[in-house]
């Protein structure tokens, strides 16, 4: 005779609490496509005023995880445990302008920008 254990199975919200929505369903909402483009410039846009505004022969861009673009899987997954996690958090199809706020603090969290120059030796 074999016994079976029986457990309570709970189901849980998946892991990305965020739809994506083609349009945004109001004038005031910004679709995640949207933010996501308009975070991606700023990124490209300090990069470029690094690389324009600070003297230099040569330029090594190191990241800690190998790569210098942004993980956008990564950070929206991250930024939906805070929506989902938050006590008015429900999964969301557009943004609001205090939500793109705080995805692009999750940006820049995770993607931090420094830089610094040394000169070599004759």
């Amino acid at each position: 005779m074999r016994l079976l254990h029986k457990e309570k199975i709970q189901v849980q919200q998946p892991l990305y609490g965020i739809f994506f929505a083609a349009n945004a369903p109001s004038a005031d909402a910004i679709t995640v496509q949207q933010a996501v483009e308009t975070l991606t410039e700023e990124y490209r846009d300090r990069l470029e005023e690094i690389s324009a505004t600070v003297q230099h022969d040569r330029q090594d861009i190191t990241a800690n995880d190998d790569v210098y673009y942004i993980r956008w899987q990564d950070v929206l997954a991250v930024f939906s445990s805070y929506i989902s996690g938050d006590e008015q958090g429900t999964p969301v199809a557009a943004l609001t302008e205090n939500q793109v706020d705080k995805l692009r603090e999750t940006m820049w969290a995770m993607n931090a920008v420094d830089y610094s120059t040394r000169r070599r030796l004759p």
